[in-house]
């Protein structure tokens, strides 16, 4: 018993939060929305972290944090390693993340049924198949290492999925960097 409330202790629910820069994005269509930081932004957030409070048991640690502070954070800890980075070209599923380093986005998506099973991996909606976006970054790189930066790995079935599909292309990762990862993920990859 007393290992099974020490490891119910430990637990953390991670949310990150994009929305407010996913709406901003209409803003190259023209339309006109408000800025990530506005009040209806920190609202939503606000309520949305109280009522995950209110449904999950008093001893999980709920994490709230913006896609964007993450992604700082990830990249500034890739940048300490600025070998890592020198002559690498960057990839990453998220997409604030691989723009900001002028690195490649992978759309990639899990697929999953009505009930939340993972069917396989594919393509972002309205984005090339998996093959012709590994053989755009194959033909990018130039035989460049590659540094796949993701913002968390839960499986970590995509990545060695992602890591698969790179060996098929002859593309060397140099180094992986990831913003968390759950202990079985690491297992696996």
């Amino acid at each position: 018993m007393e290992n099974q409330e020490k490891s119910d202790h430990n637990r953390v629910y991670l949310l990150t939060f994009d929305l407010g820069t996913r709406i901003k994005l209409l803003r190259y269509v023209g339309i006109k929305t408000p800025d990530p930081s506005d009040l209806f932004f920190t609202e939503f957030k606000s309520e949305l972290i109280r009522k995950f409070k209110n449904m999950m048991p008093t001893n999980v640690q709920i994490i709230a944090i913006d896609i964007e502070d993450l992604a700082d954070e990830i990249l500034t800890k890739a940048l300490e390693k600025q070998s890592l980075l020198k002559d690498a070209i960057v990839v990453s599923s998220c997409p604030e993340i691989a723009i900001p380093k002028r690195g490649y986005t992978l759309e990639i998506n899990r697929i999953v049924d009505e009930k939340g099973n993972i069917l396989g991996i594919g393509p972002r909606p309205g984005c090339q198949p998996i093959n012709n976006q590994i053989n755009i970054i194959a033909s990018t790189a130039a035989r460049q290492p590659v540094v796949l930066i993701e913002d968390g790995v839960f499986s970590g079935k995509t990545i060695i999925h992602i890591l698969k599909k790179m060996e098929e292309k002859n593309i060397s990762v140099g180094t992986i960097v990831v913003g968390f990862c759950f202990p079985e993920a690491l297992k696996n990859i």
